[in-house]
């Protein structure tokens, strides 16, 4: 979950007194997540693809 990633080197900087090497790996494991879900959004949501509507 990203909200864990987020919320472990936001702790670490505040209630651990932590710097930029300690939140390292919870900042690259949110690039993962974002890099990951822009993969996903590229392979489903083609612009080429016709637009259904709800109306």
């Amino acid at each position: 979950m990203p909200s864990y990633w987020a919320m472990r080197g936001f702790s670490t900087v505040v209630l651990d007194g932590g710097g930029v090497v300690d939140v390292l790996l919870p900042a690259a494991v949110l690039c993962g997540f974002a890099a990951g879900l822009t993969v996903v959004t590229l392979v489903f949501f083609r612009s080429a693809h016709p637009k259904l509507t709800w109306s």
